[in-house]
């Protein structure tokens, strides 16, 4: 019986040495995957660090390259705007030498005209037409002038016509503040030479009405006069007034309205300007 209880107990005690065995390699080895794969994912962190700061360094990069391009990009941009406004001002100075000229030329037929009739009043043409052309060379200079000056070069440019038309007087018209107002040099000449040159100033019917009102932020001008009749009616377009348009587009882009018609032997010009 004792032999019996002692190969037992044996048994036991071999069964609990080989399950502790199994278990200690069991758990070992699996404590030696488990640290295979800690080192692993260890390994695998600082490479992905190093992977983000690797793409951290290219970003850092792609944006200091990013801003240099936007800087000339910017750069690029300001010199291109100063090319516009110097190809602007060049085409500017050149419609104006155009206008200059033009003006110049029809002033001098018209005084060589009058000189033919009335030689006693050549003298004073002469002195408004330096009156005219002072201004034209003082206000060449200029891309803007105080509104009075550009109207009291308006009315000598009328007395100049007086001495050519005799009794005939325009009617002008100012409403609103005049102080404080600015404008493109010459800019309301072309529309009253225009008229002059154009209209009928020999019948009984012949008129000229000559319009500036002004608003807070608005100058609305406009010449309103007799046409010849439609067997004497000339040509209402020309240089002039073409190099008048472009004059407009490049002073006061998208900030004016310019209409021109005509009915019954009467023609309307309207000038809207947003001073």
């Amino acid at each position: 019986m004792l032999d019996f209880i002692h190969q037992h107990v044996k048994l036991i005690i071999l069964v609990l040495l080989v399950t502790n065995f199994i278990s200690k390699y069991y758990f070992k080895n699996k404590y030696k995957k488990a640290s295979i794969q800690k080192e692993e994912l260890e390994d695998k962190l600082v490479k992905d660090d190093i992977l983000i700061n690797q793409l951290q360094s290219e970003n850092n990069e792609l944006t200091t390259n990013n801003e240099k391009l936007q800087s000339e990009k910017n750069i690029l941009r300001h010199k291109i705007v100063e090319i516009e406004n110097d190809n602007n001002n060049k085409e500017l100075n050149l419609l104006k030498t155009q206008f200059d000229w033009h003006f110049l030329n029809n002033t001098l037929n018209n005084i060589y005209s009058l000189n033919q009739l009335h030689p006693e009043k050549t003298g004073d043409a002469i002195n408004n037409l330096s009156e005219l052309m002072k201004y034209i060379v003082y206000g060449s200079a200029l891309n803007q002038i105080h509104l009075q000056e550009e109207i009291d070069f308006l009315f000598h440019f009328i007395e100049l016509q007086k001495l050519r038309l005799g009794n005939f007087k325009p009617q002008v018209k100012i409403i609103g503040e005049i102080n404080n107002k600015y404008i493109s040099p010459t800019i309301l000449l072309p529309l009253l030479e225009n008229a002059y040159k154009h209209g009928d100033f020999n019948s009984k019917e012949a008129f000229m009405d000559i319009k500036i009102e002004l608003t807070e932020k608005e100058l609305i001008y406009s010449v309103i006069n007799k046409l010849p009749s439609k067997k004497e009616k000339k040509e209402l377009s020309g240089k002039g007034i073409d190099n008048f348009k472009k004059r407009l587009e490049l002073n006061y882009t998208e900030k004016y309205k310019l209409n021109f018609n005509s009915r019954n032997d009467v023609f309307v010009s309207n000038l809207t300007l947003i001073l």
